[in-house]
Order: C-alpha cells, then structure tokens, then sequence
C-alpha cells in the first residue's frame, strides 16, 4: 500500500477510539500543553440567537447510512463554501461537526471572504484574512453523531448572490473527520476545485485537512491533506431585508 494513502475508517467502532483513524502521523506532540488561540481578528460578542435550529435550513455533507469509507482524521480543515448568483442573500448561523471522540475538546471556527487558496503563491500566508466567529469547548457526540455548536456561540455569515467564502475549522486536538476525495488521477498533493455537495443554491468544495495546530505553525507542503471535505452540517437562513 501507498504510504500516502488515507486510512480507511470502515472497520472502526463508534464506541471506542482507537481506529485506523490514529495513524495519520501528525506533527504536533498530543502532550504538549494547549496554549489559548492567538486571535487574528477579534470575533464581535453575540448576545443571544435571534433564531433556533426548527426556523433554519441545513445542509449536511455526513452520509446518513453510517459509512466511514473514505474518511481521514485531522487537526482541522480548510474550505469553501459559495452561492449561485441567483441566491437569495444568505445567512450561515451556525455548524454541527463530526468528532471522532466523546470527550470535551477545544474548537475554532474562522472565515474570510473568498477561498482560502487566495494566497500569495511565492509566501502562502494562509491564515491571513481570516477572522474567528466562533470558539470554545465541546464534548464530541462520536463520528456517528454530529457535535453541535450553540447557536449563541456562532457570530452570523453573510452570504449575498454568487458569494464564496472560506472556513477553517479546527481542534487543539486531531480528532475532527474528513472525507477524502476518491477520484482516481488525483493526489492529495494536487489541488482541484470540486464540488463537494450541493443543495438549493448552496454549494461546498472539497479543500483541505490541516494535520497541525494552529494553523500558523502547518506547512503546507508536509501538513496539508489537499482534496479533503468538511463533514458537518451548515445552519443557515436567507437573509432578513
């Protein structure tokens, strides 16, 4: 087998955690003490959520038939999300993720508009622009499960017609799932802009896993895992006038 290739999930166990998903080498110690987030923009504060779960739309890239075919485990992940331009403006207002563990974790959540690939290609700065809307701590609900994150807790993102927008999410630990991108002729090491799921007018591309934490300290060459996608669910709404 090709040393590079993801691991496959498929003989997991939800109950406990040790899988395939633990040999994915990482690149930082599991022991080293958690230092809090070094903000790169400051979140505004969110008083409480002008809506609940039952008045949002969602869209969920986790397969409801239990399978973890395919799936890989990281740091965190990088991706976009983008409307048609004949969307209604739109409003993310929240996010569920899948955790493989059941234990409490710490998490972050980032954005900026346009894709997380607009870097400066001779000195990739790709933390750059990206402001938090979200932070704290969870405890993980499995990776059969989504973990949600409280509505309270989610700063709003705009989305107007034809709006792409990038995501990074993350743990101080390497226990948030991605889906790994199976087309044949494709490696992790070469990036392509494909669709991962679609509904309405929303659409999300495959991007990458982050194998190292924070963000500033990945290199992108060793710690990017291109070609992977965010599994989750997005909350959203169309935008009050």
């Amino acid at each position: 087998n090709d040393p590079n290739d993801p691991p496959d999930l498929s003989s997991s166990s939800h109950s406990g955690h040790t899988s395939a998903l633990d040999t994915i080498v990482n690149h930082v110690n599991p022991s080293e003490t958690f230092n809090p987030p070094q903000i790169w923009s400051s979140p505004a504060t969110n008083g409480p959520p002008a809506t609940s779960v039952k008045s949002l739309m969602s869209l969920a890239t986790l397969s409801g038939d239990g399978s973890t075919n395919g799936h890989g485990k990281s740091y965190g992940i990088l991706f976009d999300v983008e409307t048609s331009p004949s969307a209604s403006p739109l409003v993310i207002a929240g996010m569920g993720l899948n955790l493989d563990t059941k234990s409490e974790t710490h998490y972050e959540i980032w954005t900026k508009a346009g894709s997380w690939q607009d870097v400066n290609s001779a000195n990739p700065d790709y933390k750059n622009g990206f402001r938090q809307v979200s932070h704290g701590r969870i405890t993980g609900k499995g990776s059969s499960d989504f973990t949600e994150i409280a509505l309270n807790d989610f700063q709003d993102v705009d989305f107007p017609p034809g709006h792409r927008q990038a995501f990074y999410v993350t743990l101080s630990d390497n226990n948030l799932v991605f889906q790994n991108y199976e087309e044949e002729g494709i490696s992790r090491h070469d990036m392509v802009n494909e669709v991962q799921l679609g509904k309405d007018e929303v659409k999300v591309y495959y991007g990458a896993a982050v194998r190292a934490y924070p963000l500033d300290a990945a290199d992108p060459v060793t710690d990017f895992w291109n070609n992977a996608g965010f599994l989750g669910r997005l909350w959203y709404k169309k935008h009050d006038r």
